[in-house]
C-alpha cells in the first residue's frame, strides 16, 4: 500500500469513528438497519425524526409534538445525516427525503446495535478515542504485547508504524493520546508501564488489527 493510499485509509477510518462518537448517530444507523432487515430499504426523513424524538423521550411516536419533531428534524438535516453521509455510513436522497444504508456496509446493523443497547460501556468515549491513527496504532501494539510497555518503548513502536519522529510521538502520547485512551477505559497507565485494558473491542465490535490494511476495521466487515 502506498503512503497516499495509507493516509487516505486512515482518514477514512478517522471519519468513520468520528461519525459514530454520538449514540444518537449510532441509533440512526441501527434504526435504518432494523428497517432494512425487515425488508424496507429506506426510511423517510420525517419518519426518522419522529421516531428518534419519541425514543429519546420514552414516548410513542404519535405523542411527539410539532416542536419536538422540528427540533430533531433540524438536527438530522444540519448535523447528524451530513456526518454519517460524509463517512459513507448511509445514503441520503435529499430530493426524495429518504435515508438508507449503502450496499457496501462499513458497519452492519447488528454490530452498531450492540453499542446502543449496552449501557455498561461508554461507547461515545471509546469511538472518540479511536478516531485517531496514533491511538489505534498504540492500541494494536499494546494488544500484541505480552507485558506492560514503557511510554518510551510504545512511542518507538508507534513512531515506526506511522512514520513520525519518536520525540513528537512520545510527547503526544503522554499529553494527548494515552489520557484519552485511559479515560475511555482502553488502557491502564501505571508504574510498570502501559497495558491494553479492555476486552470490549474483542467482543465482536471492533477488530484491534484495524491498522493492518488486509484486516477489517470492524469484525465481519472490510474497509
Amino acid at each position: 500500500m502506498s503512503q497516499t493510499d495509507s493516509a487516505a485509509r486512515n482518514l477514512s477510518i478517522d471519519s468513520t469513528f468520528n461519525a459514530i462518537t454520538s449514540r444518537r448517530r449510532r441509533r440512526i444507523l441501527a434504526f435504518v438497519g432494523e428497517r432494512r432487515e425487515g425488508g424496507i430499504d429506506s426510511v423517510t426523513l420525517d419518519e426518522l425524526a419522529r421516531e428518534l424524538a419519541a425514543e429519546e423521550r420514552g414516548r410513542p411516536a404519535a405523542s411527539v409534538t410539532t416542536d419536538e419533531y422540528e427540533e430533531r428534524r433540524t438536527a438530522l438535516v444540519h448535523v447528524e445525516l451530513p456526518l454519517l453521509e460524509d463517512a459513507g455510513l448511509l445514503a441520503w436522497d435529499r430530493e426524495a427525503g429518504a435515508v438508507s444504508l449503502p450496499d457496501d456496509l462499513v458497519l452492519d446493523g447488528a454490530t452498531i446495535r450492540k453499542t446502543t443497547e449496552r449501557n455498561d460501556t461508554n461507547w461515545d468515549a471509546i469511538f472518540e478515542a479511536l478516531a485517531n491513527e496514533r491511538r489505534r496504532v498504540a492500541l494494536a501494539v499494546l494488544d500484541g504485547a505480552s507485558e506492560p510497555l514503557s511510554v518510551a518503548v510504545l512511542a518507538s513502536e508507534v513512531a515506526a508504524e506511522v512514520g513520525a519522529g519518536e520525540a513528537d510521538v512520545r510527547t503526544t502520547l503522554t499529553h494527548q493520546h494515552l489520557p484519552a485512551l485511559e479515560a475511555a477505559g482502553l488502557v491502564t497507565v501505571g508504574e510498570k508501564g502501559v497495558m491494553y485494558a479492555d476486552d470490549h473491542l474483542e467482543d465482536g465490535i471492533v477488530d484491534t488489527d484495524f491498522i493492518t490494511p488486509s484486516r477489517p476495521l470492524v469484525a465481519g466487515t472490510s474497509l
